[in-house]
């Protein structure tokens, strides 16, 4: 009885999040920023404001499990289908 109160359940592996799909303005800061624009040029192109920019990039990264944007745009663009390519 003892041992059984003592005994502990191994970890839980933490669990992916689901795969959320992009939205397409989110795609479309992505293909703004592949074509070399800076945020605050991006924003401006996309008649954004830059800090809905910055919004973009962070939910961009976190749905593509990336720490930074630059890898988050080689997921983007590696993972894209053929015929959006350039």
């Amino acid at each position: 009885p003892l041992a059984l109160m003592l005994r502990t359940d191994p970890p839980q592996l933490a669990q992916e999040p689901p795969q959320t799909p992009l939205t397409p303005r989110e795609q479309a800061v992505l293909e703004a920023l592949s074509s070399g624009l800076r945020q605050a040029d991006l924003a401006t192109q996309l008649n954004l404001s830059t800090r809905t920019v910055e919004t973009h990039l962070r939910n961009i990264r976190h749905k593509l499990g990336a720490a930074t944007t630059a890898q988050a745009l080689s997921t983007f663009l590696r993972d894209r289908p053929p015929q959006d390519r350039a």
